[in-house]
C-alpha cells in the first residue's frame, strides 16, 4: 500500500512510500531515520508533532496508530528551549 509522507525541519521532504499492511506510525518514523530525513533516536518520536490525515496522533492511538492505503503522515519537529 502507499502512503504520503511530508517532513518539515532541516531535511524537508514530500514523497510517497510503499509500506506493508499493518504498518504503524512508529515504523514510518524509524524508516525516515534510516533514510536520513530525521536526525533523531527511534525512541524520541515525542520530539515531533505527527499528523495522520490532519489529525494529531495523540487523538488517535499515538505512535501505534495503524496506517492504511492513501493516508497522509506529516512530521513536524518541536522546538525546545528556554
Amino acid at each position: 500500500m502507499e502512503i504520503r509522507v511530508k517532513v518539515f525541519g532541516n531535511k524537508k521532504g514530500d514523497f510517497t512510500l510503499e509500506v506493508d499492511e499493518g504498518t504503524i506510525v512508529k515504523d514510518i518514523f524509524k524508516r525516515l531515520i534510516d533514510m536520513g530525513f530525521l536526525d533523531s533516536d527511534p525512541d524520541e518520536i515525542f520530539n515531533f508533532v505527527v499528523l495522520v490525515n490532519d489529525i494529531e496522533i495523540s487523538a488517535l492511538k499515538g505512535e501505534k496508530t495503524s496506517l492504511k492505503d492513501g493516508d497522509r503522515v506529516v512530521f513536524i519537529p518541536v522546538i525546545h528551549g528556554g
